[in-house]
């Protein structure tokens, strides 16, 4: 193989050229999952296989926890539904959990509330490497602040967040900067537009959506200029018509009490608030008049 470097993916065990490949198979959904909430396990090991892994750490939060259940260390991740990183651990990555509630750091669960302002210190204070290999984010509320507030320091390879599938492709929406609980209506996190501009412009490139609402892929864009063909690489709208944005797949939200946390991106990052507010609401008044039998919010 002369010097060609290879790569070694512990979870599937193939081995990784770093010359250019057909990365056209990222898009597709793998079917299977072992403890992923969806084919997130699959997804994922399709991404190593292509690029490789480096230092084997993983970041997840939120870490989705069954409260009261009485489980504690090694048993509350075992009983924990639908981890995206539990795969890896089963694989010896070094995984960290970051919890507003649970604190149990002998087996990589951190208690904190993480924010625009900590995620980076909280990040440091965990040990976790610049360039991470992978890091999960799921919070139903700020994920995309989060997602912009980390890469202003810290570059991963592999980044998964979920996304509102309520929304179109060319809708730039976002929940308001402040955490709020899921209310397990059509309100809550960002727009598969929003988080793709915000990835987008700190260098990433989405590879994959999925089409039931949960998780958009990232990876960094070095990264695939290394290992992928680029034009092989499907690109965000159609992985967008593939995940069929757009379409209902949650109870309608209230109008005063839902409606009023989300807003506009591009008009939030240019400061202008109430516009901000005001174009959200024409977005969802619209997605209202294009689904009438089952509107995104009431008008109540």
């Amino acid at each position: 193989m002369g010097s060609m470097k290879l790569l070694m993916v512990m979870i599937s065990g193939i081995a990784v050229s770093a010359e250019e490949q057909d990365c056209s198979r990222l898009k597709e959904q793998p079917g299977w999952k072992r403890f992923s909430q969806g084919n997130q396990d699959g997804i994922l090991q399709a991404i190593f296989s292509l690029i490789g892994e480096t230092n084997r750490w993983a970041v997840e939060f939120g870490f989705d926890y069954q409260g009261g259940s009485g489980h504690r260390g090694e048993q509350l991740i075992m009983h924990n539904s639908g981890l995206n990183t539990r795969l890896l651990r089963e694989h010896g990555w070094n995984v960290v959990f970051f919890d507003a509630i649970v604190n149990d750091t002998n087996v990589g669960i951190h208690k904190v509330i993480l924010t625009e302002d900590n995620i980076v210190d909280s990040f440091h204070a965990a040990l976790v490497p610049i360039e991470v290999d992978y890091v999960s984010i799921d919070v139903d509320s700020i994920d995309l602040w989060l997602l912009r507030a980390l890469l202003k320091e810290y570059r991963p390879r592999v980044i998964s967040v979920e996304y509102n599938r309520n929304f179109l492709s060319w809708m730039h929406i976002t929940h308001i900067r402040d955490w709020h609980q899921w209310t397990r209506k059509s309100v809550y996190g960002a727009s598969a537009g929003a988080m793709n501009h915000i990835a987008k412009i700190n260098g990433y490139k989405v590879v994959n959506i999925m089409p039931s609402g949960m998780d958009m892929f990232f990876v960094r864009q070095d990264v695939l200029q290394a290992h992928c063909i680029l034009h092989s690489i499907a690109q965000f709208d159609e992985l967008a018509h593939m995940a069929g944005l757009g379409r209902r797949m949650h109870p309608t939200c209230d109008k005063q009490k839902d409606l009023p946390r989300l807003i506009d991106l591009d008009l939030e990052l240019q400061g202008k608030h109430e516009q901000a507010r005001l174009k959200a609401l024409g977005e969802v008044t619209l997605l209202n008049h294009l689904n009438r039998s089952n509107p995104m919010c009431n008008n109540k």
